[in-house]
């Protein structure tokens, strides 16, 4: 459409995605957006076709082959993407080359990967850790190539070299909280994170043991999802604005989202004591997971076993303003306990 930035959201059926799309939604300048959504299921492309949202509803996935012209097609004319769909990333790259080939223009694309990037060897003890920040250009290349998220975002990074897109990475801690929305009204965004419920997962199953792998001395940046949708709001602001070439991206397009950090442990201790409070008495000593429940309980050990900690300057510098601190994390892991127990039983 003339005179309006086309925009393509892939994952808006996502925990962080679907917030953003209801902030372009609400956006002061929505009226001048044009704005087309990649959703693979059926179910919630019929869904969100049905809101009425005045964006443009298509179904298909990067993640499949048979979809790429589909794909491509949805890419045409698209001045911004926004994206949190690791294993499309090689296909929808295909088709921004090819679009790139035929308009000369790059495209936009910011990119949700994660802090796992962060991630050392600590198996939850007490050690010495790094603190990431994205300002850092050396600390941001020197993440090896085996690096949880790494291979994807080279893939991005390798692309905006080359020139048909610039690219922005959105690099999130732990992702907290429980969105209330029309959308997950509809069943179309999905409603919780993945970390807090592995870990509050083992403490329900051992009836109120805070257990954690190796003690849980590892620490976590944290957080909130609507904090983290409001970053790829303040950067998509930029992009949209006239001085867009000026922001950093490539090697410099680093943007932790971030707001504190947490020990594994105490997010345990606190599911402990929130399930004590609701069967009465003291909640128990806190201690390592034995190994076999280690095997049983906790997927991606090492991840979730590791240091994960990081600083978001340069989102900060583009105006971005967290609102949740640490104290809110340890509320919603109150609340989100609850959820987990009354949605489990």
């Amino acid at each position: 459409m003339a005179n309006k930035t086309n925009i393509l959201l892939i994952g808006a059926t996502g925990y962080v995605g679907g917030t953003f799309l209801l902030r372009l939604l609400d956006h002061a300048q929505v009226a001048n957006f044009a704005i087309t959504v990649l959703v693979r299921s059926a179910e919630k492309a019929k869904k969100l076709g049905a809101l009425n949202l005045g964006i443009d509803v298509v179904e298909g996935s990067p993640t499949v082959d048979a979809d790429f012209p589909v794909l491509e097609k949805v890419v045409e004319g698209i001045d911004v993407v926004n994206s949190d769909d690791e294993v499309g990333a090689t296909n929808l790259l295909k088709a921004l080359r090819n679009k790139y080939t035929t308009s000369g223009q790059p495209t936009r694309v910011v990119h949700m990967s994660g802090a796992a990037v962060c991630a050392d060897d600590a198996w939850g003890k007490d050690v010495p850790h790094a603190i990431y920040d994205d300002a850092d250009v050396n600390q941001m290349a020197a993440f090896p190539d085996t690096a949880y998220h790494r291979q994807v975002d080279l893939k991005l990074l390798k692309a905006d070299e080359e020139g048909y897109i610039t690219s922005y990475l959105v690099i999130p801690g732990v992702i907290y909280g429980l969105p209330s929305n029309n959308l997950v009204d509809a069943g179309i965004q999905k409603e919780n994170a993945i970390q807090p419920r592995i870990m509050i997962g083992p403490v329900l199953a051992l009836g109120g043991v805070p257990a954690s792998v190796g003690g849980g001395y590892n620490k976590w940046s944290v957080v909130d999802y609507e904090d983290c949708a409001d970053l790829c709001v303040v950067i998509f602001d930029h992009l949209i604005s006239s001085t867009w070439v000026d922001v950093p991206h490539g090697p410099d397009g680093y943007y932790f989202a971030e707001n504190g950090e947490v020990e594994i442990r105490k997010e345990v201790e606190i599911a402990a004591r929130t399930l004590a409070s609701i069967r009465g008495g003291d909640a128990p000593e806190p201690r390592a997971l034995t190994e076999e429940e280690v095997k049983k309980f906790i997927p991606y050990t090492h991840l979730l076993a590791s240091n994960c900690v990081c600083r978001g300057t340069r989102g900060r510098k583009l105006g971005w303003k967290p609102k949740k601190e640490v104290k809110d994390f340890v509320k919603d892991i109150e609340i989100f306990t609850k959820y987990v127990m009354n949605t489990s039983s």
